[in-house]
């Protein structure tokens, strides 16, 4: 059973449409340790689709041995 949706890609039962289609979407994922305003470190996380804003995650931390154990953490998962 073959179903037609947008820009002439087909569904099959064994894989959904949702799942093909975030396939092909590029994204983008930036992790950077920078200085607040108030002296301590911070992690920013930012993400989402080239072409897009996307979202942004500021995690604060007491020192830059903190952020750089928590940036570690991130980029072993």
């Amino acid at each position: 059973m073959w179903t037609t949706i947008g820009h002439g890609r087909a569904e099959t039962p064994d894989r959904p449409a949702a799942a093909r289609l975030r396939i092909h979407v590029a994204r983008f994922y930036v992790l950077t340790i920078e200085p607040s305003l108030f002296g301590d470190a911070a992690l920013v996380r930012a993400w989402g689709r080239i072409g897009s804003f996307g979202r942004q995650r500021l995690d604060l931390f007491a020192s830059a041995g903190e952020a750089d154990e928590a940036l570690d953490a991130w980029l072993a998962r």
